[in-house]
């Protein structure tokens, strides 16, 4: 894994720039029957507010949560941003396809963010934190465009999911995202306190994920993180979802400002 002093964002973006230029077949069918989003898009929107108009996903990358939400909330004006050029067409091309009409999507830098203030009654920003090194900007940044009342949702990939972590320690070459930080709760929640933020909700999800992604180092960890999944779900109806929350690969904090 690179050293976070080493890393420009720059040098991410183009990273990220050539992942999305290989997605020109990818359908929203497809994103949207990812396991990781059937996982985790549940756990996001039980956490969204009861009323809300305006929402934004920061850094959508496919722009899967954006453009699910403008599907199940028809009356909701959704936006969609990424700094990444390809990123951008790959979510545009994606809103065609489902006919979405509240759905705008726009390049944005999420250190500088063109949007005005006190705005959004929702912000939604999945995994995209861990590749920003200047990670506490970001969250100011966010705030600002949220509307006071407003609910902003932040997921990151988490320390305690072992699996990922060991392999990220022991890969000894550079990482295939150029850069990416796992967090512990307390982390993000820092983030939050030092933009201001109210904390009032914290989740988790998908542990398995961790142990699914091997596959790329050997077909057995295919089967062994399906397998780990339904004991993962056993084990989360009897304990609250404890083993979820603490070690899923995702975590996520819910704030309000």
């Amino acid at each position: 894994m690179v050293k976070e002093k080493h890393i420009k964002q720059d040098q991410v973006n183009n990273i990220w720039s050539k992942v999305w230029q290989q997605e020109d077949k990818t359908t929203p069918k497809m994103i949207f029957s990812s396991r990781l989003f059937i996982e985790g898009y549940p756990v996001f929107k039980k956490h969204f507010p009861n009323n809300f108009n305006r929402v934004i996903e920061i850094g959508g990358g496919t722009g899967r949560y954006g453009l699910k939400i403008a599907q199940e909330f028809p009356d909701a004006q959704v936006t969609i941003t990424d700094i990444v050029d390809s990123s951008v067409k790959f979510i545009e091309r994606l809103k065609n396809e489902l006919n979405l009409t509240n759905v705008e999507v726009k390049k944005a830098d999420v250190y500088n963010l063109e949007f005005r203030e006190d705005y959004f009654d929702l912000i939604i920003s999945d995994v995209v934190i861990q590749h920003l090194p200047n990670d506490l900007k970001a969250i100011k940044e966010m705030t600002k465009i949220l509307k006071p009342g407003g609910v902003i949702i932040v997921s990151g990939v988490n320390l305690f999911n072992l699996p990922h972590t060991l392999y990220k320690l022991f890969h000894r070459k550079e990482y295939t995202y150029g850069y990416e930080k796992s967090y512990s709760k307390k982390e993000l929640r820092r983030l939050y306190n030092e933009a201001g933020l109210e904390i009032i909700n914290e989740d988790g999800f998908y542990f398995a994920y961790g142990i699914f992604r091997l596959k790329y180092i050997h077909s057995i960890f295919k089967l062994l993180g399906k397998a780990f999944n339904r004991i993962t779900k056993f084990l989360d109806k009897f304990t609250n979802r404890y083993f979820s929350k603490k070690f899923g690969f995702e975590i996520l904090i819910v704030g309000k400002k």
